[in-house]
């Protein structure tokens, strides 16, 4: 196609009067200022369109307390420590106490599987990090990635409860995943301002910390140069409302790339968020 244009101009050109070529290069101008100009009355009219359409359709959807499934095959997930933990949890207050503040069944397999897909530069070791370790549990399905596709790399975790760390520590043992994960204690923004000092690229990161508007925006900033270095990707929880949700929106208007939300997932809220560059 591009040929055929280059030649279509040179014909052009040399066969056709000054005066006339003119003429088509004037209305070849017009014809552009006229698509601009539609391009620039579409957009805000398309962004109305899509606010409209989100309240009317979508807006009971984002407000269910918890999309977090209890009643399903327990084999379905990628680690059997995992499907023992679940077994005898029949609501989120049991889910709770025993995995913590986790984002649980389907949001398990999402995760998983969005990491398993993401990594397909087999010439490196791949960097994982997570943001807020809480019980590991999180933690178990990423490492699962790790060894199941025969990786050297690790994932690194940080939370800045200590005790969090240590009951970490003990799941990810159980479920025989010790040797892929980094254990970090401490402030995530100033782990994460160190990290990407020391390391060119960041495959994928789980911001799952503190779920405050300012701080999910500082965590982004840090690592979006190294994310986008090797086209990784941002994964989110909690998406459908509240400060992560405002977050995104900021991201999305901000930060060139592709955001993908899925609101029957984890709980309280519920919702799952992956950013690509």
């Amino acid at each position: 196609m591009v040929e055929i244009m280059q030649k279509l101009k040179r014909l052009i050109k040399e066969y056709l009067p000054d005066p006339l070529t003119g003429i088509l290069r004037w209305g070849y101008d017009i014809y552009k200022f006229y698509i601009s100009i539609i391009a620039y009355f579409w957009q805000p009219l398309n962004t109305i369109k899509f606010f409209i359409i989100r309240k009317l359709y979508f807006n009971k959807a984002a407000n269910s307390k918890s999309e977090r499934v209890f009643n399903y095959r327990y084999e379905l997930l990628p680690n059997s420590f995992l499907s023992n933990q679940e077994r005898g949890i029949v609501d989120i207050d049991s889910a709770v106490q025993k995995t913590g503040l986790t984002i649980g069944y389907p949001a398990w397999n999402l995760l998983y599987y969005s990491l398993f897909c993401s990594l397909s530069d087999k010439s490196r070791e791949p960097i994982i990090i997570e943001t807020g370790t809480n019980l590991g549990y999180s933690t178990i399905v990423m490492a699962q990635v790790l060894k199941d596709i025969n990786s050297k790399g690790y994932i690194h975790t940080i939370d800045i409860d200590a005790k969090n760390i240590e009951a970490a520590k003990h799941n990810i043992e159980k479920a025989g995943l010790s040797e892929y994960v980094k254990f970090y204690n401490g402030n995530a923004l100033i782990f994460l301002k160190n990290f990407v000092k020391e390391n060119r690229y960041i495959d994928f990161i789980f911001i799952d910390d503190l779920h405050k508007y300012e701080h999910i925006i500082k965590e982004f900033s840090i690592v979006y140069p190294r994310i986008v270095a090797c086209n990784g990707k941002a994964y989110f929880d909690n998406t459908s409302r509240g400060d992560v949700q405002r977050a995104l929106v900021f991201i999305k208007r901000a930060y060139p790339g592709n955001l993908v939300e899925f609101n029957n997932c984890s709980w309280s809220p519920p919702g799952n968020a992956i950013w690509q560059p």
